[in-house]
């Protein structure tokens, strides 16, 4: 309001956008499969836009072992080691949302077959 008494009314737009927050891996205890028994582990991602925007969360396996694949909807890792893969290597579970933002989990196979989540 002016001196006179007058006044103007402004309209002012705020767009406010969603910040895409990324799916996080929950902690996973140590674990240990013996050579020849079958291996089910769950790896849970879990996304805070899933209950607001319905996004959901997608599994896959980077440098995947021969002996070891993963559901890509409810990211259960399987597999049956054998002899052979008596070995230490990394294996990397990633949870991807329906817009790209992803983590990763890295598995550690040591030889005698343990995986730890570090």
């Amino acid at each position: 309001m002016d001196d006179a008494g007058d006044s103007s009314h402004g309209l002012v737009t705020i767009d406010v956008e969603h910040l895409n927050r990324r799916p996080a891996f929950s902690v996973m205890p140590r674990m240990r499969v013996f050579e020849d028994d079958p291996l089910r582990v769950v790896c849970e991602a879990l996304d805070p836009d899933v209950r607001d925007y319905h996004d959901t969360v997608r599994y896959q396996l980077a440098r995947p072992s021969s002996w070891l694949s993963i559901s890509a909807s409810d990211g259960i890792l399987i597999g049956k080691p054998g002899i052979q893969d008596l070995w230490d290597s990394v294996a990397h579970v990633i949870a991807v949302d329906l817009l790209g933002a992803a983590d990763t989990l890295a598995l550690h196979l040591s030889s005698s077959i343990a995986i730890t989540a570090r």
